[in-house]
């Protein structure tokens, strides 16, 4: 009861913040694995592509490097092989710090490093019949690219942390510890609007793209591991999504997510269609 009471209050907090960040999606998919639906909730977890659209925070003064981030991410699924089936809140402390390119002159590339600080994160399978507490310490890189005509944006993020925490089942606490390896690629693309001046076209809204591809990668080495979870010393889990705007809030999604997350590591092997709603 705790346990759940707790996620209520995180979800109030965080749906306040939903509808100002930029990175809030709700998929609804259907998956030809098993004939079944699955529904994938993020917030403020995944930056878009482009580097002028911001995460909303929970500490960020002027002038200071150092940020407070709050997300949530969740998905759930009928199936056996359908879903990751896990809920995990994080409170991401870390110091910014924008790097220098001077080898060449890129228009609108940008460099950042982010050094996160033991930030606490609480996971459960769906059920709350396993949950996890985990710090993190470690950093994250992320660089973006504006294409020519700037109608579209990639973004590369490559994040490396040590975990240190507890698992709990059935009231009984096992440590672990792990390190957490994670690439992704991020590209959001679209089209000119029908052009009335060929050498000047005018372009859909700013920030709005008609297309946007991504992928994600994470491995899990683990150095402490409770068995009663898993005995791998290693686990990968990756996913290629492809989202087409109708509107500017609302797409069609395409995804393939092959391999297992944390905290309950379930097997997961399913190409799926659906809706994606981008708040």
């Amino acid at each position: 009861m705790k346990q759940k009471r707790f996620i209520f209050l995180w979800l109030v907090a965080l749906s306040n913040i939903a509808i100002y960040s930029q990175s809030t999606f709700v998929n609804y998919n259907y998956n030809f694995t098993e004939g079944k639906g699955t529904l994938d909730i993020n917030l403020n977890k995944t930056k878009g592509s482009d580097p002028k659209e911001e995460y909303k925070y929970f500490y960020n003064k002027e002038n200071s490097p150092f940020y407070i981030k709050p997300s949530f991410e969740s998905h759930f699924g009928s199936g056996t092989k359908t879903s990751e089936n896990n809920i995990q809140f994080e409170a991401e402390s870390f110091i910014k710090k924008k790097l220098s390119f001077k080898a060449t002159e890129i228009k609108g590339f940008q460099q950042t490093i982010q050094y996160n600080i033991v930030s606490p994160e609480f996971s459960s399978d769906k059920d709350f019949v396993m949950s996890q507490i985990l710090g993190k310490i470690g950093f994250t890189y992320y660089q973006w690219m504006l294409e020519k005509g700037s109608i579209g944006n990639v973004n590369f993020i490559l994040s490396l942390n040590y975990n240190y925490g507890v698992n709990i089942i059935e009231n009984k606490n096992e440590e672990i510890s792990r390190i957490v390896i994670s690439p992704s690629l991020n590209w959001d693309f679209g089209w000119t609007s029908p052009i009335k001046n060929k050498t000047n076209p005018v372009f859909l809204n700013k920030g709005f793209y008609r297309f946007s591809f991504g992928a994600n990668y994470i491995h899990y080495n683990f150095l402490e591991q409770d068995e009663r979870v898993t005995s791998n010393e290693s686990i990968n889990y990756i996913k290629i999504n492809f989202k087409f705007f109708l509107i500017e809030h609302l797409g069609l999604n395409f995804e393939y997510k092959n391999g297992s997350m944390s905290p309950n590591f379930e097997d997961i092997d399913v190409t799926s269609i659906g809706l994606a709603l981008k708040l």
